[in-house]
């Protein structure tokens, strides 16, 4: 992962965790469907583990390749 994104989620959320805050799955343009959440993973800006392999994982790759502009 990118790690100026991680300090990012870190300041945004606290390790002991807090259920109020909240913070987009594709943060390049959340209210539109579009390649952004791709992008961010192919720029290792995946907000969840599980979607940031989507990039990172060989068997994976090839089909969310063809989904970045």
């Amino acid at each position: 992962m990118d790690a100026t994104f991680v300090t990012q989620l870190q300041s945004i959320c606290p390790s002991n965790g807090d259920v109020s805050r909240r913070i987009e799955l594709d943060t390049g343009s959340p209210n539109t469907f579009d390649a952004s959440f791709f992008t961010n993973l192919k720029n290792g800006r995946g907000v969840l583990e599980s979607d940031q392999k989507l990039w990172t994982d060989a068997l994976r790759f090839l089909g969310v390749r063809g989904c970045v502009v």
